[in-house]
């Protein structure tokens, strides 16, 4: 089995650099995919036509399964409505109480994002919480436990 190699972390500048973590899924389509989803521009994504999505789905760039194109634009329209509403999205990711309350609901609030995504790839590139390679914080504060996150 492939070890899991912790994700690249970055400091997010905007709506975008979210996204694209977000979105980050297989390396080998990975520069494709940028160009083909405008560079990860929150906005240009979330207005992204159901045509354009569909020529998506003829475009060798990118992984083709329609499903998964249109959730990375529905997941651009919400990052932008939680930046809207919070005054920014980091200050979204920050109002959870805890971790696991945290990772709850990016899983509902997000389409394709799983568990491992919610706790590792996203929350430890975002720098939003400081994480083991188990995805799980190094430090907590809450009450959850391991395995019983759901």
């Amino acid at each position: 089995m492939p070890e899991m190699k912790t994700p690249d972390r970055i400091i997010p500048q905007n709506p975008g650099d979210y996204l694209e973590v977000m979105s980050k899924i297989v390396k080998s389509k990975w520069p494709g995919t940028r160009k083909a989803f405008h560079e990860y521009d929150a906005a240009k994504v979330a207005g992204m036509t159901p045509t354009e999505v569909g020529r998506l789905t003829e475009d060798i760039r990118v992984i083709r399964n329609r499903c998964k194109l249109e959730a990375v634009v529905s997941n651009a329209q919400k990052i932008l409505e939680l930046d809207a509403e919070f005054s920014g999205f980091q200050k979204y990711l920050r109002s959870h109480a805890d971790f696991s309350g945290l990772v709850k609901d990016l899983r509902n609030q997000f389409k394709f994002l799983g568990r491992w995504a919610a706790t590792t790839t996203f929350t430890w590139s975002a720098k939003k919480y400081q994480t083991t390679k188990s995805g799980w914080p190094a430090s907590r504060n809450d009450t959850a436990q391991r395995g019983r996150m759901r």
